[in-house]
């Protein structure tokens, strides 16, 4: 009657997914960010976040072909790079500093 013992999710792909959004956001902005100098702030802002989000639906991928692992670890780790790439986009466009 201990069916409540196994009644957690495996929270393996969200941990996985969060990290792969953070690493995205925390190594691939600074990159996009340098690489899409030339271009307006805001078009910065948000082709350095297409860019990250990119990367981490990338990275994802490739670690949802390693065997044993789900591949529900996509479509989260794309979901939090939207929402970490949306809430950085405003900060980087308020606050950056012009080059000039």
């Amino acid at each position: 009657m201990n069916s409540a013992v196994n009644h957690g999710a495996d929270l393996a792909p969200l941990v996985r997914a969060a990290g792969i959004a953070l690493g995205a956001l925390a190594l691939g902005t600074p990159l996009a960010w340098r690489a899409l100098r030339g271009a307006r702030r805001l078009a910065r802002a948000v082709l350095g976040g297409l860019a990250c989000v990119g990367a981490a639906a990338a990275l994802a991928l490739l670690d949802g072909l390693v065997p044993g692992r789900s591949e529900s670890t996509v479509p989260l780790a794309v979901l939090f790079s939207l929402v970490l790439q949306g809430a950085a986009a405003p900060i980087l466009v308020l606050l950056a500093r012009r080059e000039g």
